[in-house]
């Protein structure tokens, strides 16, 4: 999926080149200078090769799939601000040169789809509204970055991205924390109590019993195996059980700051 990037010209470019990058419009030309410093930095060759930086893409299909897309791209009027569809000159493998793209506008395929290729686009905006617009205006959601040098503006335009994480300023990976997509990108979350969940039965325990004198239901909290509800208005749920026997031992191992106590496993 295309990871949507809000952010001043930066040195995440070298991170990757699978991303549109939106930079304030006054920024393009810097932007698109230090694209073409990251992408010239990246070596094609065998990826079993300690040298190697960039190895072929996984078929001939996927390759002329990603050239496709740089060609139509052009086409419809973006700009080449390096690399290209042209072959590579490696006799095998699969290779699409590191390529840099400008002037490229939020409706054109290579900005809205996922291409999976060594392929940057670049794309300005003239306000944070703007910019958040564009973000949001693809089918996917997986990942979004943003970077600058204000934290409450930054941590604004990341709650306002739907996108399933974000990173500020390249924060490192965090197994704790849930991932997972928003929108195309998928439903479900992986890693941390919200992967854990994902392999939890849940039961809804339905009385006709009335449950206080204002007729609400009764709720003692998501996570306990005596929650019910009467009145058959709302679902409880009950943890009963991981589904997987070898989970047992990873939540049983897990931190209690990790993992609430009402999500392990009964003995």
């Amino acid at each position: 999926m295309p990871e949507q990037t809000v952010t001043s010209p930066s040195a995440a470019l070298a991170d990757s080149v699978l991303m549109p990058l939106l930079v304030p419009r006054a920024a393009l030309q810097e932007a698109e200078s230090a694209a073409a410093v990251a992408a010239s930095r990246f070596i094609m060759g065998d990826p079993r090769c300690d040298s190697t930086t960039l190895g072929p893409l996984v078929s001939v299909r996927q390759r002329d799939r990603v050239r496709q897309h740089i060609d139509r791209a052009v086409a419809d009027g973006a700009r080449v601000v390096c690399g290209g569809s042209e072959p590579t000159g490696h006799s095998t493998g699969y290779f699409v040169r590191p390529t840099v793209l400008s002037d490229v506008t939020p409706d054109l395929a290579i900005a809205r789809e996922e291409v999976f290729g060594p392929v940057l686009t670049i794309i300005p905006y003239d306000s944070i509204d703007e910019a958040v617009t564009i973000a949001n205006s693809t089918d996917c959601g997986l990942s979004a970055a943003v970077w600058g040098s204000d934290d409450t503006t930054l941590r604004d335009v990341a709650r306002r991205l739907r996108s399933g994480q974000v990173i500020i300023n390249g924060g490192a990976w965090n197994f704790v924390a849930p991932f997972g997509g928003y929108k195309k990108s998928g439903l479900g979350r992986e890693s941390g109590t919200w992967g854990l969940e994902e392999f939890l039965e849940v039961k809804a325990l339905r009385s006709d019993r009335a449950s206080s004198a204002h007729g609400m239901p009764r709720t003692q909290g998501v996570g306990h195996a005596d929650d019910e509800v009467r009145g058959g208005d709302v679902l409880p749920v009950a943890r009963t059980r991981l589904r997987f026997e070898p989970w047992r031992a990873i939540v049983a191992k897990t931190s209690a700051k990790a993992i609430s106590s009402e999500h392990k496993a009964p003995r």
